[in-house]
């Protein structure tokens, strides 16, 4: 076997993808008929965005059978997930290898029915794609020619083949094990629909291409780009002279001086601004020329960096915002169809816990699918891949079973890696646990739908680090339990920096995106919020009760009716009366933390009222930004226990010199001067 060096392919994948090369390369060797003495070999010859492209060759009776193929590792996993990868051969395919390999036959076909009893359930409210052995074998003989018939009954009748001529069993392996098969030839992966909506390099080429003359008219270029935009024309339009001028010396030396039109020379700036080399194919003057005017433009971009960087930002942003606006119809669409797949599986009882774009496809219903004009009917939204998933409801089970641990780390949380008997003494409910898991997932896939940037980048990386720790030796002096809390307690206070961070980075888009809900996501969000709400209000009760520093029922009375802001403008004023309990520091200490403790769950309190308020509006529409906050926040109180350490949120932010009513503040001197 004749194969070429792999500098770029991540050493981890090396030997899965050249695995999986091998196994296609067997599969055309079957197809050109081929046999066992046959000489065969392959070779990488292209990278295109972490997609490896291969050339398979086959010599069969003296005469050469080339094609092609390419292999593409989708997303990181956690825990014992199974690696997958999207392999274009004859159509698009997904290719599953598990982590422990499968040498079984029965046992393989035992993990294919486990999926396949989900997709059952899942059917027909939301389209499903499940592995199937049909799926490779109906590529080659002797189980193509039966391909044409019903694909439940094709699927059966390669099923009992396979266990009638064993040694056929090899087809349907790759390396050392049994590998699933998914055909995904008729629909998009989420992930490449989102890429798409938010790739603006050919848009971008073609709005610096186009500026033949706005590049030149002060006037129209700042009603395209923007008032504030003067001083980037001039800077651009002093590069395009020195330019113009070293080109009318390059035009005299190749004897061309009147030859090219001002046009011309214009397109040539442009077009080599825009990032593209001039071809010197093309029948101007002569290749020469051609490779000393690329020469000439490349030295003109070096020396004036800055000046064309501010250009290019400048076209960047506005071709950015001009897409995001033409593209707002099809993210709308695709966020609503998610909520709403997010709804189904709960009412049909199902968490598939590794929700993610490389395991959502988009079904197209209409022949142009990125368009401004998308509607609901244009497309639907299906799953890939049900290893991970769990039915937390079911008639016929009185015990939940245990689903794989495992996750993906930008869309998991540290409930993915632990066992239910944990997760049920530390939460009570369980099954709510495992549907708010994919909550979790939903919050990250909408972010990267609005803006193509992951969510939890930082986050998703201390996943690997617990997994890590669960099978170091210091576990020896630490139980399961114990690790929870201390990997939920980093996971959570990382993921409320991150996402507070990035909201606001992105604040203005994902405020400008508004959602019309559903009714089925609008009780949905509803029946979450309520739950956590009554929480919240319970905990404020209990707190209030707990504590010994305001007992009279009238000071109860108005901490339980005080906002937010106005408990935090009581403890500013409190702080700074530094007369009051200097004998007792440490009670003073335990009275502000009382308050802080109380501010943090008003905040809670109010921020799920609001929500209440926008969700009981008709129609219900709400921005991205105020959707992802509710939904955060709901995930965050149903996995992360107050008791496990307090986070701290957004509680110095509504810190405002606002006029505080004196009677809470009367009322707790009293109190405290009672404790002296």
């Amino acid at each position: 076997m004749k194969t070429q060096a792999f500098p770029k392919i991540n050493k981890q994948d090396n030997a899965e993808i050249i695995d999986i090369v091998k196994f296609f390369l067997n599969i055309f060797k079957l197809q050109t008929g081929g046999r066992k003495e046959s000489q065969t070999d392959f070779s990488l010859i292209d990278v295109k965005d972490s997609e490896y492209i291969y050339k398979l060759n086959v010599i069969h009776r003296d005469q050469e059978q080339s094609r092609r193929m390419s292999v593409y590792h989708l997303s990181e996993n956690s825990g014992s997930k199974s690696q997958c990868f999207k392999v274009v051969y004859d159509s698009l395919l997904v290719v599953k290898i598990p982590p422990l390999p499968i040498t079984n036959f029965e046992e393989y076909i035992k993990s294919i029915d486990a999926e396949r009893r989900i997709v059952g359930v899942l059917t027909p409210d939301t389209a499903c794609v499940s592995p199937r052995v049909s799926t490779l074998l109906n590529k080659i003989h002797p189980f193509s020619r039966d391909a044409g018939m019903d694909s439940e009954k094709f699927e059966q009748k390669c099923i009992h083949r396979l266990r009638s001529f064993p040694q056929l069993q090899k087809h349907l392996q790759i390396g050392d094990t049994f590998a699933f098969f998914m055909d995904l030839s008729k629909h998009f992966f989420l992930s490449q629909v989102i890429h798409k909506i938010h790739d603006i390099g050919n848009k971008l080429q073609k709005e610096i291409i186009s500026q033949t003359d706005s590049l030149w008219d002060l006037m129209v270029f700042e009603d395209i780009y923007g008032t504030d935009t003067a001083p980037i024309f001039y800077k651009i339009n002093d590069v395009y002279r020195d330019y113009e001028s070293r080109l009318t010396h390059l035009l005299g030396q190749h004897q061309q001086e009147g030859s090219v039109s001002m046009y011309k020379k214009k397109e040539w700036f442009l077009y080599n601004i825009a990032g593209k080399a001039l071809d010197t194919g093309h029948n101007i003057i002569s290749p020469e020329f051609i490779n000393e005017l690329n020469c000439l433009l490349e030295n003109i971009i070096k020396e004036h960096h800055d000046a064309i960087e501010d250009y290019r930002k400048t076209i960047k942003e506005y071709v950015y915002q001009l897409t995001s606006k033409q593209n707002q119809p099809i993210q709308r669409v695709i966020i609503t169809k998610i909520l709403s797949m997010l709804d189904q599986i709960h009412q049909k009882g199902v968490a598939l816990r590794d929700l993610k774009p490389d395991n959502i496809f988009v079904v197209e219903h209409t022949e142009n699918l990125l368009i401004s004009s998308a509607h609901e009917k244009d497309i639907s939204i299906g799953l890939i891949d049900f290893e991970t998933a769990v039915r937390f409801k079911s008639k016929y089970a009185n015990k939940i079973e245990q689903p794989l641990l495992a996750g993906t780390p930008s869309y998991a949380t540290p409930s993915h890696l632990f066992p239910n008997e944990l997760l049920s003494d530390a939460f009570q409910d369980l099954s709510r646990i495992f549907h708010i898991q994919d909550w979790q997932a939903v919050i990250a896939i909408i972010y990267n739908i609005s803006t193509e940037e992951y969510l939890a980048e930082k986050t998703g990386c201390l996943l690997p680090g617990i997994i890590k720790m669960m099978r170091s030796s210091k576990m020896k002096n630490m139980t399961l339990t114990e690790l929870f809390k201390k990997g939920s307690y980093s996971f959570w206070y990382t993921a409320v920096n991150e996402f507070k961070e990035k909201l606001r980075i992105k604040e203005q888009m994902l405020k400008s995106l508004i959602i019309t809900l559903p009714h089925n996501v609008k009780q949905m969000l509803k029946r979450e919020t309520d739950i956590e709400n009554e929480r919240v209000n319970k905990n404020i009760w209990k707190l209030i009760d707990s504590q010994n520093f305001f007992r009279s029922h009238r000071s109860r009375k108005i901490l339980l009716d005080y906002s937010h802001k106005n408990l935090v403008q009581h403890r500013v004023k409190f702080e700074s009366r530094s007369n009051i309990l200097t004998s007792k520091a440490n009670v003073r200490e335990m009275a502000i933390k009382f308050l802080q403790d109380l501010e943090h769950l008003k905040l809670q309190s109010e921020q799920f009222a609001h929500a209440v308020t926008l969700l009981d509006q008709k129609p219900t529409a709400i921005s991205v930004y105020d959707l992802l906050e509710l939904m955060f926040n709901i995930v965050l109180k149903a996995m992360y226990l107050e008791d496990w350490g307090n986070l701290s949120l957004f509680i110095s932010q509504f810190a405002d010199d606002v006029d505080l009513d004196d009677v809470l503040y009367d009322e707790a001197m009293i109190m405290e001067k009672s404790l002296l």
